[in-house]
Parts: structure tokens; C-alpha cells; sequence
């Protein structure tokens, strides 16, 4: 039973099973297999669609079972108010049902035909935000869902909108995304999604983007969600030029901000245009490389690095960023070592970064920062600090910076300290005026931009100031209040300046002082050798915030002040300038100039800025014009015009002024201009808009001088009138008369242009004294050409004449000019042949267009005559010429000769010239010849050949010529140092090249002098000269070239004379001196020394010939030298370069600049050679040199030292200094009281000591002066005697030459070895110091003692004045017949004296030397013949006779005899004959002396030194000498 009942159910569940099988594939055949069930499906589809998300979905068909797959045909999807989202043209769903009961739809394979998605966003909403979920959530089980390939095939995605866009797209930093379309979308991919997994492969995305228009080449990537973990193993972008590829992880948190995040950016190339494209604001244009690595929590992340990379820049970012999301705290640094601005500027070019720093120099960069930033609404800054470090262009800028911002008000409050180093301010911009390097720190702190401080301290030695102070300069801002102050220091001035401005509307103002003091200009201005010492103020005030309630003034004041250049000077005299700007009216504005230099009136009805818009505006139309008519070529096509524009509007202008110049002396020294001199006056009124424009000059002057150029009496007046088609309704007329320029007179130039035409008349009136000169001209402008026509040419000098044979044509083309047959005539003269200039041909840059010119006849002595040249050509002048590409690159060949040339009457010779082309070259052979010519003395042999190119205005041209030198002339020397050497001859041999360019010719030449001589006449010298001489690219090398002078000396000469880039000469020399006799002058009123002087040694001449530096460390004056330095300044030296005469007006004239060339005239300006020549001469004087003082070169005044010493010379900007001793051993002094008392003082011994003043030396010299004195006036008995008395009058001369300290005493001369009994009583008498200086001076003067204050009764005054009237008769005659005999025998010294109290009293002295074999052998004499009997009646002579033979300077033997007597007592003849020898030697002390005679016995014991030669005299100890007889 039961397992019957068993086998009945289980029977039963069987049936049900079939049935239920049967009931279920009957039920999936109807539903998917038949029509019925797919509309079915389709209907349930479309019902649970509308349920869920509130839509509507329509099937139009659904074909296929969901064995093979299921089709849906025109699948459409509605939003709920009826609008269309989505239609898909064909879907195609193939599933897998193997995975069903695991809850998982599976699909093999989806695919969308033509998907097309409408989005329109409305009023800042979407379309599809409408579908939404209106089922309430319910526990139910979760399925999963798998798609092994989806397809998404041409595929579409279209936006519009209604209303305003997005805000990120009406800040145009995203492109219009709502008003867009998608198309060629093409998506495959894989799904597969779990309750706790997700993974989508992204296989291929590609697609095009209209507008803008893009296209995404590729997109391909993995997304993997596990284990509540995010993965990124990869992605691959591809969008336009850019191509990314990053990995990364996301691990989610609670709170989200802790989530753990890690990116790595493996590789990274953005392309600014597809950028650009999608996010209009980014301000990249240049691809980018971007590669980096990020890791932490999002409120941790760590950058470890982002390398960046544009162009060859390369920057990295590193650090950690903390806080997010409501704040960023963060810490970064960004580094870069070849990093170039050119590269930064590419890819972002609207960085705000100056021109001058668009470089591709590698800058390196240091920036640290730290800082919290507020990302929430709005993003702030809340605080910044950092330290940053940039080293390159244009220097190197390092410091801190801090940046707060204030959380209850938000104003931001900053500070910055910038360190400045080498920064070139000159490599900022082209044309900088401060080619300096800085230094310095700078400083900013405040708050907000209504509230800041701005210091820079920078080092002033780069703009001329000292190293002792700071550039200084200050900004201060608060609210509407601005303070500025700046100060620049520098060694010897200072400028400094102190500004205001308050720019509140109800009270606005400024105000501006500056103050300049000895301030030197030249790191500011273009010129390198310019100085400048300006002392000046300037004071500027107003208020107003507009032009039309604008006021304002200004004043300068110029105070006395200097300019140096390049040797030359000018004084600037004071001078002031008053500026006032004033509104006259609500639509008026005056402004109002008074001062020294200009006085001017103007006013307009428009502000300055809108007058210089009128300005530009009719410049560019006048351009215009002016490039429509030259625009006219002959060979190449026109050049397109830019169309005409409509003008903006313009105000209308009214404008009127009037000037006045009174004199313009600080214009030259500091802008270089030529010097200009007048007193112009003028009127100016202008009316202009943007259809018209009328304006009028006039001027007029008594004097105008412009450099050389030189008028008188002008005036003149310039109109214009035209439209806005300039070319068509241009009038103007030009009118100029001048009583005189340069040689003309009554000079008057009208010039008239009208549409079409201009016409040109310059006439003088007709001088047949003077010159005279006629010019008539007219312009046609023509459709393709333009004509200028010469009416007439006359020019006329003193007889000389050229003219216009008849009218000339030239053809105007902008690329080349016809000249039509032109020939100028000069009729000729009694001893000329007529001269004749012919030119025709065509002028432009093609090789097939020849200008030909004919020269015949030209006398061009007569034609320098007549241009007024200084320095004359003479000759006559042939040839024929052919310059072809004239206007490209010019070649000229033809031949030119020239007889009988000379040069300044140099006769120079014969010149030929030929040149002829190079075919197929630009090039040009030359072949010159100077070829000697007897019948004007000439042999000069040279020959220049080669080949050149010439010049144009895109080529410097090019030389490649060889010289051979037979014979040249040494005569042009005299003219590259005019002021210094004259008379030279001598002739150079030799060979060399010419190399370079025209504008920087290079020489290569070898050379030897012969026959070399020259004078200078300064110093009398003359030397002859011979040796190589070799020329390069920086000048001549002398190398051994040997001077010599008439007396035997010589001298060696090395080095160089430097061209310097052909601007003027500068030496480089060293000499060496055997004997060379460097003066020869025996007297000269200017000269701070003269003489006869040779000497011996090494000297160096450096720097330039205006400034140039004698030098010597070590030289030595020869024995033989006589120097005579003036003690008194008794001439005037006027230097020409330091003198400025004012003209008869009372003008000061302007300094002409340094010479044009090397060969040019010196200006006035600068300084000649000798003048401007600096000394530092080290001079050793031997023993035996000579030294002159002069103190009257009149009456023969004169100390004679022979010595020896040491000399220190210093000349320095025309100041002479001296420094050093003169030992001196001997020589005389010439005592001078008028022409009457004349008395020889023997100098003994003493020193003359330089200190600084040449003329003021310090003197210590012993000097006597022997004599035979009467008893008369003497006390007592000693006066009654009839005998004369041997005296000595010793002077000793101390202090200075200015103030000489004279002290004088008497002694008995016991030289003469005549027997003196008592003398010491009678020495004592005479040398009472109350007492001594009477005495000394009346026997001194009257050779007795008449002069003393004890003869007081008046007949002994009687007696003393006869005897004193007779004596001083006396010395007159012998004074004078001694100067005679002196003169008639050079070679014998003779003295006569005649000395007594009366006729009956006469004596007469007498002396005579004769010396020969150069003073080694003496022969002298001396005595006294007395006028007054003896005892016995026989007359006395006394005396002695005396042969010396010198063995040495300090050595000689003496032979004599000797009648003598004593004097103070009665007469005893005695007669002595016999022998001497005498020694001599100089000591400085005592212990010297001892160890000169026994310090042979102490060989090893060092003798003192002498101590050295110092810019101090050493007067310590004075030297001691002693004679043995």
C-alpha cells in the first residue's frame, strides 16, 4: 500500500511537471516566438518604464526570441511633458541565460544603431533631470548584470538651450557645451557588475565635436571597484594633439575627506589649441609635457613630484597639501634650472612680463611657499609665505615674502624683502639709458592696494655714487595720500627729490622738489666720456584731477655748473626756466614758459592728450602720402596700399603760440648736439580735425649759429594746408632769407608743393668779391615717375665759377634714378684750362644700370680755394667713371689721374687710378699709382692694388688691397701731431694690406724709415729718426726705432700709437734714453722749467693725445744738464681748451666736440698735445748737475747750484707739482740791486728742497762773498787806517722762495794767506749782533762802512756821502767792464774791481783764470794793486799766481807764489812760493765720515743707508763739509 500510494504521487509530480513544462515552453513560444508575445513584452516594457521613471518609453518593434536575441527597431524615449531625449534607430540585445539563477543578467553582446540624445537645457536645468524614481525603495534581492562586448556605433549627442548659458560659459572658461554637437560616437566596451564589484573595460571612444570643432581620437581605460576599493589600472587619452596616460586607486573613507587617494601621471603631452578650444580662458598657447606622482588621504595628500615641460623649459612641483575640502593647507616647492622666458612667454603669452625678458637665456628658479587657502565660496587666500630665489636674466632676485588676509574685514595685509644682485637694468629693454648692474634690497609691505610702503636700498656705485651710502627710494601710499622720496649719492654730488600727490576728486594735488648738487650725468646719458658737475633744483606743484581743471607749475633752476669730455670743458652758467599751465576757460588751457634759455606762449582748446591723438593721427596721413608718391618703381611691381580708412572722431583743434629762444649752451655738452647760438623768435598757430588741417610758422632772428654754420639776419615762414587725401590737396609754401651765411649774402631759398608739383628757388646776391649761388628747381609728380628738373645751377667764387649749361632732367623712381645729359662748366682762367663735369645714365641696384661721369680739366687747387679749405690740393684732375648698381651693390671702374698733386704745397707727384669690373663678381680691381714727378720736386713711389667692394646701405663694402711702398713722404705725421713736431723728412719703404671694410679698415704693413728727422719746436730739439714701423688694425708698432739728437744722445722707442677704432690717437710707448738731450731752451716765459737737459733712462708715454701720462720710476739727468726753474711767475700761460672769450653780444660760445677723425683740425675744444700732457718723472741728478733758479731772468738774478739729489715731477690737469732734495755742493749766486750794485756770492754748501709748489721750494743755502773792504766808517783808530781789509760776507738763505729768510754776517777772509795780526778783535767788533747785519750791508753795497748809523755829525756825513757817491761809481764801471770782457772772452773767467775813498785812494783788484783740459788744468791769478805810496815811494801789488792740476773731482795740486803783507798793520812785503794739496769730501754726520776713511779696517760692518726719496723734505740733519788744504 505504500509504495503503491508512493509510485501515485510521484506519478502525479511527474504530470504536473510535463504540464508545467508544457504551460511554460507554450507560453515562451507565444511570448517570444509569435507577434502577440513581442508586442506583449514590448507593451510591459514601455508600461514599467512609464511606472519606475515617470517617462515614456516607445518601441515602434521588437523582433528576435530570447534564445537568439531580441531587436528593437526606432526606440524613442520621451521626457515627462512630451519632449524627445533619446531615439535609437536599432538595438540588438543578445543575452545568456546560464547564469539566471545566480540573479545575473548576462548579454553576449548590445549593440545601438544611430543612438541620437537631445539635451536642452532650460533656465539652468536639463531635460533629463525630469526622469526620476517614483517607486518607493523595497528590501528586494540584488541582481547583477554582465555585457561581454557593448557597441555603441555613429552615435550623436545634441544640446540646445533656452535662456542664459552656464555660468562657467558666460565666463567663456568652457566652450558653449549647452549649445553643441557630438556626432561619429563610436563606444566599445565590456561590463561586468556585481552587488560588490564593477569592473568596465573601456576598449575604444572616439568621436568628433562640431562646435568647436575636435575630435577624440581615442579613449580606452579600466575602472575596478573591490573590495570597497576604486582602481584605475589604466587609461589612454587621445583629444586632438594631446595624448595622456595616468593609473591610479581611490580607497573611499567615512569621513569622504579621509579617503586614501594615489595618481600616477606616467605620461603627458597637452596641445594648447585643443585646449584652448574647450576651455577658451586658459591663457596656454604652446604644447605641454606633464608627468607626476600623488599619494595620502585628500586631506593629505604628498606631491611628490609634477614635472612640467614647455618647449626646452623644464619646471617640478613637490610638497604636501592638507585640509581638504573646506580648506588647503599647503606646502610646495617649485624648482627649475634651465628654465627660458622665451619658452614661457609662448605658452603663455599674456604673462604680464616685459619684452626685454623674452630671452633664451636658462634662468633657475627657487620657490618655497606655504600657505592655507579657501576653497569653499569664494576661493581666498587666508595666508601665503614663501622664499623665492630666481638667478639669470637680469640678475639675481632673492627673499621672503607674507601675505595675510584679516578674516573679520578680509583686507589682506602683505610683506616683501627682495635682495638685488647684478641685475642689468640695460638688458631690460633696447635702448636702456642705465647700462648698470645693481645691487640692493627691496622692501614691500602694506595692506591692500589702498595702504602700502615701497623702499629700494641699492647700491649707488653703478650710477657714478659712492660706496659709503645707499640709493634710496620710497613709495607710500595711504588711501588717497602718496608719498615719494628718492636719494642717489655719489663721491663728489648728490640728488635727491621728495613728492606729494593727493588723488582725493574734492582736493586733489602734487607737488615735486628736486635737488641736485655737483651731480654727475654720465651713467645716464649715451655718451661713455662725458662728466658733468650740476647743481640744480626743480619745484613742481599743482591740483586738479582732469586737463580741464588742471594746474600746474614748475621751476628750474640751473646753478653754475661743469661738463668734461674727452679733454674738453664747458662751463654752464646759471640759468632758470618757469613753467605755468593754466585753464583759461572751461574749453581753454594756456601754457606759459619763461626763462633763460626760452620764453613761450601757448594755447589750446583741447588738453595734451588729445592733441597728441590729432598729432598721430595727421603724422600717419602725411607718412601715407609721402609713401604714395615715392612709391612709384621702375622694374619691380608697386607695392599694395592699405585701403583708406574711415577716421575716428576727432576733436577739433585750435592752436596758437609764440617763442622765443635766448640761448642754448647746455644743449651741446649734454646731448652732443652742434653748438647753437641765436635769438630766434616765432609764432606758431595750427587749426586741425579729422577732415582738415591748417597750420603756419614764422620765424626770424638776428643771428644764427649752428656749429660752424654760421647766419645773420634770418627769417622765414612755413604754410600748409591740406585735406584728409593728403596727396591730393597737400599746399605749402617754404620761405627762408639770410643777410648771411658763411661767404653769401642776401641768401633767400622759396619753395612751393601743390598737387602734382613742387618747386625750389636757393639765389644769393650777385658778389663778384664774394661768392655767389643760384639754384632753381620744380618737382612734377607724375603717374609712374617723378621729375626732378634743374632749371639752374651757378656757383661763384672771387672769379671762380661753375654753372649749368643747360637744363637737367632726373627721372624719380622709388628703385632707380635717370639722369638726363647734366654738365657743369668752369670757364677758364689766365693760368687754369676750362673744367667740365658731365653725368648720364641710370642709377638703381642692377648690375645692367651705369651712371657715366666725365672729369675734364678741374684745377683743384682752385676748387679747395674756393670751399674755403685750410689744408689745399693742388693739381689737375682727368678721368672717366662708370658706377653701375649704384643703388645696390655699387661697382666703379673707369680712371682718374692727376698731374702735379700736392698736398699743403707737399709735392706729392703724379696719381693714376684705374678700376675695372670683375666678371661675375661684385667686385671691383684697383690699381693706383703715385708715381714721382720732377718738375715739382717730387719722388714719391707708391702702388695700392687690389680688389673692393663699395658700400651700401645694407653692405659695410669690403677691401682687399696690397700697397708697395718705393718711396713715401714722412711729411703727414706733421699733421697727426700738428701742435708738437714740425719739419719732418725722411722717407718709408716698405710693403702692407689693406684688409676690412670701408667703415673699419684693417692695415698689415712693414715698414722702415730712412732718413727720418723732425723738429720740435717747443722745446727747440731736433732728432733724427730711423727703424721699422709696422701698421696693423690697431695702429703703428714701432719696434727699436732710434732717435738721435745733434749733441750724440739717443734713444730707443718701442710700442705702439693706437688708431682706436679711427677716432683719435692714443699712445702706448716706452722709450729708452742713452744720453738723448730732451731740452734745449735757454729761456721761455710759459715753460714751468727750462734749460739745457739730456738724460738717461726708461720712460713710458700711455693714453690718449689730448690726456696723455709721461712716466718714469727710474731716470737719471745727465751731469752736463743746466735747469733753470723760475722762481717767480712772470709770465701769463694761456691754454686755449680752459678759455672761453664771449663775442661782442656778450655770449659765451659753445666748445667745438673732440675732432671728427684722426686726421682732421684739432677744434678749439681740445686740448693740444703738450697742454693736456700729464707727468709723474722720477729724476735722479748726479754729481754736477746744474740747477738755475731764476729769480730775475732781466738783471741776470740767478742761483747757480751744482749738486745732486733726487726729483719727483708731477703734472695733473695742468697743475705742476715737485717733490724732492738738491744736495748742492758749489756754484754762485749773482747778488743784483738794480744796475748798480752787482755782487757774486759763492755758494758753499745747502740743500733746495721741493715739497709741492715747484715755484715756492725750500731753501738752505750757505753762500760768501769775498772782498776788500776801506777802514772808512769804522770806530775809532781802526777807521783812520789807509789799508783795505779782506772780508767775507756770508749770507745763509733759509724759508721759501715766497718768503726767504736772509741773514748775513761778516768774517776775515783768511784764504788769501796774507799775515793778519789782531783779526780776532776786529771779527768780534763786526759781528755784534746788534751790529752784524749793519756792517755786512754797508760793505755788502759800498765795499766800507759808511752805511752805519755812528757817523751822525754833519761833516764826517759830508765826507761818508762823497766817499760813498765815489765807491758806488766805482763798482758801477767795474760791474759793466766786467760784463764786456766776459763777453768778448767766453773761455776766460776775468774780474776787475776798483775799490777806494777818492781818486788819491784808488786800489783796483784784479783776477783771471784760465781753464783747460775740461778744468783738469787751472791757471789763475789775484790780486791788488794799491793806488797809494808806500814809505820808500814804490807802489804795492799784491797777489798771488796759481797752477792746480785736479787729479780727481775731490783731489788736486796746487804750485804758487804769493806777495802779501799784513793788512791791519803797516805794509811788510813778504814773497812766498811753494806747493799744496788739497782733499774734499761731503758727510752727513760725523760717524759717516769716520767710517769712510778707516772702515777698511771692519770689512764686516754695514755702512748706513740713505734714506729714500719721499714726497716730504728731509731737513733733519744737514749735510757737513769739510775741506782739507
Amino acid at each position: 500500500m505504500p509504495l503503491r500510494i508512493l509510485g501515485h504521487i510521484v506519478r502525479r509530480l511527474l504530470l504536473l511537471t510535463a504540464s508545467l513544462l508544457a504551460v511554460g515552453l507554450i507560453l515562451f513560444i507565444a511570448l517570444t516566438r509569435t507577434r502577440v508575445g513581442r508586442d506583449f513584452v514590448r507593451t510591459q516594457l514601455e508600461i514599467a518604464f512609464e511606472t519606475y521613471l515617470n517617462g515614456r518609453l516607445q518601441i515602434e518593434r521588437l523582433d528576435g526570441d530570447l534564445i537568439r536575441g531580441l531587436y528593437a527597431t526606432r526606440v524613442q524615449l520621451y521626457t515627462p511633458d512630451g519632449q524627445l531625449l533619446l531615439t535609437v534607430d536599432s538595438l540588438a540585445l543578445h543575452p545568456s541565460w546560464r547564469l539566471i539563477f545566480r540573479r545575473t543578467l548576462a548579454f553576449r553582446r548590445v549593440e545601438l544603431y544611430h543612438p541620437q540624445l537631445f539635451l536642452h537645457y532650460a533656465h539652468g536645468h536639463w531635460n533629463f533631470a525630469q526622469l526620476q524614481d517614483t517607486t518607493a525603495p523595497a528590501a528586494r534581492p540584488q541582481w547583477s548584470l554582465t555585457i561581454a562586448e557593448f557597441r555603441l556605433h555613429n552615435g550623436v549627442v545634441q544640446t540646445h538651450r533656452t535662456g542664459p548659458p552656464p555660468r562657467l560659459v558666460q565666463q567663456q572658461k568652457l566652450f558653449d557645451y549647452t549649445r553643441s554637437r557630438l556626432d561619429s560616437l563610436t563606444l566599445h566596451a565590456t561590463l561586468e557588475y556585481y552587488p560588490d564589484r564593477l569592473l568596465v573595460d573601456l576598449l575604444q571612444l572616439s568621436a568628433s565635436l562640431t562646435h568647436p570643432r575636435q575630435r577624440l581620437h581615442h579613449l580606452s581605460g579600466q575602472l575596478l571597484y573591490q573590495d570597497g576599493r576604486w582602481y584605475l589600472p589604466r587609461l589612454e587619452l587621445s583629444l586632438g594633439e594631446s595624448q595622456l596616460s595616468l593609473s591610479g586607486q581611490l580607497i573611499p573613507r567615512v569621513p569622504f575627506a579621509t579617503s586614501a587617494l594615489q595618481l600616477q601621471l606616467q605620461r603627458g603631452n597637452l596641445d594648447a589649441d585643443a585646449l584652448h578650444r574647450l576651455f577658451p580662458a586658459l591663457p596656454f598657447r604652446q604644447a605641454l609635457e606633464i608627468t607626476g606622482q600623488l599619494h595620502g588621504t585628500l586631506n593629505g595628500l604628498v606631491l611628490e613630484h609634477l614635472d612640467l615641460a614647455a618647449g626646452s623649459s623644464h619646471f617640478r612641483l613637490e610638497g604636501t597639501l592638507f585640509g581638504f575640502p573646506d580648506s588647503l593647507d599647503f606646502d610646495l616647492l617649485l624648482t627649475g634650472s634651465a628654465l627660458r622666458t622665451a619658452d614661457l612667454v609662448a605658452f603663455w603669452p599674456t604673462l604680464p612680463l616685459p619684452s626685454a625678458f623674452h630671452t633664451s637665456t636658462p634662468l633657475a628658479l627657487r620657490l618655497e611657499t606655504r600657505g592655507l587657502l579657501n576653497i569653499s565660496a569664494p576661493v581666498t587666500f587666508r595666508h601665503l609665505e614663501g622664499r623665492v630665489h630666481l638667478q639669470g636674466l637680469p640678475g639675481i632676485l632673492a627673499g621672503p615674502f607674507w601675505l595675510t588676509r584679516n578674516d573679520s574685514t578680509g583686507a589682506v595685509t602683505y610683506e616683501a624683502r627682495f635682495r638685488l644682485r647684478h641685475v642689468q637694468l640695460a638688458r631690460l629693454g633696447p635702448g636702456s639709458p642705465l647700462p648698470t648692474i645693481l645691487n640692493g634690497i627691496a622692501e614691500l609691505h602694506g595692506q591692500g592696494t589702498r595702504q602700502f610702503d615701497l623702499h629700494l636700498r641699492l647700491d649707488p656705485r653703478p650710477f657714478g655714487g659712492g660706496a659709503d651710502d645707499s640709493l634710496s627710494f620710497t613709495l607710500q601710499r595711504n588711501d588717497t595720500r602718496f608719498w615719494a622720496t628718492f636719494s642717489l649719492p655719489q663721491p663728489t654730488g648728490s640728488l635727491t627729490a621728495t613728492a606729494f600727490h593727493q588723488a582725493d576728486p574734492d582736493s586733489a594735488r602734487f607737488w615735486m622738489l628736486a635737488v641736485a648738487r655737483q651731480f654727475d650725468l654720465s651713467p645716464y646719458l649715451s655718451t661713455d666720456t662725458l662728466r658733468t658737475r650740476l647743481n640744480a633744483t626743480l619745484s613742481v606743484e599743482g591740483a586738479g584731477t582732469d586737463w580741464s581743471h588742471l594746474t600746474a607749475t614748475a621751476h628750474l633752476h640751473l646753478d653754475s655748473s661743469y661738463a668734461w669730455q674727452a679733454g674738453q670743458s664747458w662751463p654752464l652758467p646759471p640759468a632758470s626756466v618757469h613753467l605755468q599751465l593754466t585753464p583759461e576757460a572751461s574749453d581753454r588751457q594756456q601754457l606759459h614758459i619763461e626763462g633763460d634759455f626760452l620764453t613761450a606762449h601757448l594755447t589750446s582748446n583741447l588738453p595734451p592728450p588729445q592733441i597728441a591723438r590729432l598729432f598721430r593721427y595727421w603724422l600717419q596721413a602725411m607718412a601715407t602720402a609721402f609713401y604714395r608718391q615715392i612709391e612709384k618703381p621702375f622694374y619691380r611691381l608697386p607695392r599694395p596700399f592699405a585701403p583708406a580708412t574711415i577716421p575716428p572722431p576727432l576733436p577739433s583743434l585750435s592752436l596758437q603760440a609764440r617763442f622765443q629762444i635766448h640761448r642754448l649752451d647746455w644743449l651741446p655738452p649734454l646731448l652732443g648736439t652742434p653748438a647753437i647760438q641765436t635769438n630766434l623768435t616765432g609764432t606758431f598757430w595750427a587749426r586741425a580735425d579729422a577732415d582738415t588741417l591748417q597750420l603756419a610758422l614764422t620765424w626770424q632772428a638776428d643771428t644764427l649759429h649752428v656749429g660752424t654754420l654760421q647766419q645773420q639776419k634770418v627769417q622765414g615762414r612755413l604754410q600748409l594746408a591740406t585735406g584728409r587725401m593728403v596727396d591730393r590737396s597737400l599746399i605749402g609754401l617754404l620761405e627762408w632769407q639770410s643777410a648771411h651765411l658763411q661767404q653769401l649774402r642776401n641768401i633767400r631759398l622759396v619753395g612751393y608743393i601743390q598737387p602734382g608739383s613742387a618747386q625750389l628757388s636757393l639765389s644769393s646776391r650777385p658778389d663778384t668779391a664774394g661768392e655767389t649761388l643760384r639754384l632753381t628747381a620744380t618737382l612734377d609728380f607724375f603717374s609712374r615717375f617723378n621729375r626732378l628738373t634743374l632749371q639752374e645751377f651757378l656757383w661763384q667764387v672771387n672769379g671762380y665759377r661753375w654753372y649749368l649749361e643747360h637744363p637737367a632732367r632726373l627721372d624719380l623712381y622709388a628703385d632707380a634714378i635717370v639722369i638726363h645729359p647734366l654738365a657743369l662748366r668752369n670757364p677758364p682762367s689766365s693760368d687754369t684750362t676750362a673744367g667740365q663735369i658731365e653725368l648720364q645714365g641710370l642709377l638703381s641696384a642692377q648690375i645692367t644700370d651705369t651712371l657715366h661721369i666725365a672729369l675734364r680739366g678741374i684745377a683743384l687747387a682752385e676748387l679747395t680755394r674756393a670751399l674755403g679749405r685750410a689744408r689745399k690740393l693742388s693739381g689737375h684732375l682727368e678721368g672717366r667713371l662708370s658706377l653701375v648698381s649704384a643703388l645696390g651693390t655699387p661697382q666703379l671702374a673707369g680712371f682718374l689721374r692727376i698731374n702735379q698733386l700736392r698736398y699743403d704745397q707737399h709735392p706729392l707727384g703724379t696719381l693714376r687710378l684705374v678700376s675695372h669690373y670683375m666678371p661675375g663678381s661684385p667686385l671691383i680691381a684697383l690699381d693706383a699709382r703715385l708715381e714721382p714727378d720732377p718738375t715739382i720736386g717730387a719722388a714719391n713711389r707708391l702702388h695700392l692694388f687690389g680688389t673692393l667692394r663699395l658700400p651700401s646701405p645694407r653692405d659695410a663694402g669690403q677691401l682687399d688691397l696690397r700697397l708697395e711702398t718705393g718711396h713715401a713722404d714722412a711729411f703727414f705725421f706733421t699733421y697727426i701731431f700738428p701742435e708738437l713736431i714740425a719739419n719732418v723728412r725722411g722717407y718709408f719703404v716698405g710693403r702692407g694690406r689693406i684688409t676690412g671694410s670701408f667703415r673699419r679698415p684693417v692695415f698689415n704693413a712693414a715698414m722702415q724709415l730712412h732718413a727720418g728727422a723732425f723738429d720740435i719746436p717747443r722745446f727747440n730739439l731736433r732728432y733724427t729718426i730711423e727703424g721699422p714701423v709696422l701698421v696693423d688694425e690697431t695702429g703703428f708698432l714701432l719696434d727699436g726705432v732710434r732717435l738721435k739728437d745733434p749733441t750724440g744722445g739717443q734713444a730707443y722707442v718701442n710700442g705702439r700709437i693706437y688708431f682706436n677704432e679711427y677716432r683719435f690717437f692714443s699712445f702706448g710707448l716706452m722709450a729708452r734714453l742713452e744720453g738723448l738731450q730732451v731740452m734745449n731752451v735757454t729761456y721761455s716765459r710759459d715753460l714751468p722749467f727750462y734749460g739745457k737737459i739730456w738724460g738717461r733712462g726708461l720712460f713710458t708715454l700711455r693714453g690718449p693725445l689730448y690726456d696723455a701720462l709721461l712716466q718714469t720710476a727710474e731716470a737719471e739727468v745727465l751731469p752736463e744738464s743746466e735747469i733753470y726753474i723760475p722762481l717767480a711767475e712772470s709770465g701769463t700761460e694761456a691754454d686755449e681748451a680752459f678759455i672761453i672769450f664771449a663775442d661782442s653780444t656778450g655770449r659765451i660760445p659753445e666748445r667745438p666736440t673732440r675732432r671728427a677723425n684722426l686726421l682732421a683740425r684739432r677744434p678749439p675744444g681740445e686740448r693740444p698735445f703738450l697742454d693736456g700732457l700729464d707727468l709723474d718723472l722720477n729724476l735722479l741728478a748726479p754729481q754736477g748737475t746744474t740747477v738755475r733758479l731764476v729769480i730775475d731772468p732781466l738783471l741776470g738774478d740767478v742761483i747757480n747750484a751744482r749738486g745732486s739729489g733726487r726729483l719727483q715731477i708731477i703734472r695733473q690737469e695742468g697743475s705742476f707739482q715737485a717733490f724732492g732734495q738738491l744736495d748742492v755742493t758749489e756754484g754762485d749766486y749773482l747778488f743784483t740791486a738794480g744796475e748798480i750794485f752787482v755782487r757774486r756770492f759763492l755758494i758753499e754748501g745747502g740743500t733746495i728742497t721741493w715739497d709741492g709748489d715747484p715755484i715756492n721750494a725750500r731753501l738752505d743755502l750757505q753762500a760768501a762773498y769775498r772782498t776788500r773792504a776801506s777802514r772808512a766808517g769804522l770806530p775809532g783808530a781802526l777807521g783812520q787806517g789807509t789799508g783795505l781789509i779782506p772780508l767775507v760776507v756770508q749770507m745763509r738763505i733759509t724759508g721759501r722762495v715766497e718768503a726767504p729768510q736772509v741773514s748775513l754776517r761778516l768774517a776775515i777772509d783768511r784764504s788769501i794767506n796774507e799775515p793778519l795780526a789782531g783779526y780776532e778783535g776786529l771779527e768780534a767788533l763786526l759781528n755784534q749782533p746788534e751790529r752784524a747785519a749793519e756792517y755786512a750791508t754797508s760793505v755788502l753795497l759800498t765795499n766800507s762802512f759808511l752805511l752805519t748809523t755812528e757817523r751822525t755829525d754833519p761833516e764826517t756825513l759830508t765826507l761818508s756821502g762823497n766817499q760813498l757817491a765815489f765807491n758806488s761809481l766805482s763798482q758801477l764801471i767795474a760791474s759793466q767792464l766786467n760784463r764786456y770782457l766776459s763777453q768778448v772772452l767766453p773761455n776766460v773767467d776775468l774780474l776787475l774791481g776798483v775799490q777806494g775813498e777818492g781818486a788819491q785812494r784808488l786800489d783796483v783788484t784784479y783776477g783771471i783764470a784760465l781753464r783747460l783740459l775740461n778744468e783738469r788744468l787751472i791757471i789763475r791769478g789775484q790780486g791788488v794793486y794799491r793806488g797809494e805810496s808806500t814809505a820808500d815811494g814804490q807802489q804795492n801789488l799784491l797777489g798771488e799766481f796759481i797752477v792746480e792740476v785736479r787729479l780727481t773731482p775731490n783731489v788736486s795740486v796746487q804750485v804758487f807764489y804769493r806777495r802779501e803783507d799784513d793788512v791791519l798793520n803797516d805794509y811788510t812785503l813778504t814773497s812766498v812760493t811753494g806747493a799744496g794739496l788739497s782733499y774734499q769730501t761731503a758727510f752727513p754726520t760725523w760717524r759717516r765720515l769716520l767710517d769712510r776713511l778707516f772702515g777698511w779696517l771692519f770689512p764686516d760692518r754695514s755702512s748706513d743707508r740713505v734714506p729714500p726719496l719721499t714726497q716730504v723734505g728731509n731737513n733733519s740733519e744737514q749735510a757737513n763739509v769739510e775741506q782739507h788744504r
